[in-house]
């Protein structure tokens, strides 16, 4: 790893433990939908409002992005953005 401590281990003897600390990445998404004649313009912001707010408060440091998951956010239940589109697989 890029860092290292020294430890004693249970003999006195010292080690140097070697290890990597985590890093911000940046994570992009593109949403592919159909809209359906629901559709209307502000339905965009909901959606990547759904999708960052997922990915700034629900991903823990080191944690997997899982796609079907962003499917479920991107989908907005229960707010006006709901059913009026469809999302393409990609």
């Amino acid at each position: 790893g890029t860092t290292s401590v020294v430890t004693t281990d249970s003999n006195g003897v010292p080690i140097t433990i070697h290890f990597y600390r985590p890093t911000a990445a940046t994570i992009g998404v593109q949403i592919t939908l159909t809209r359906l004649s629901t559709w209307v313009t502000a339905n965009e912001t909901i959606i990547a409002n759904a999708v960052a707010n997922y990915l700034n408060t629900q991903i823990a440091i080191g944690g997997d992005v899982i796609v079907s998951d962003l499917y479920a956010i991107a989908n907005v239940p229960g707010t006006s953005a709901a059913g009026s589109f469809k999302i393409a697989a990609s």
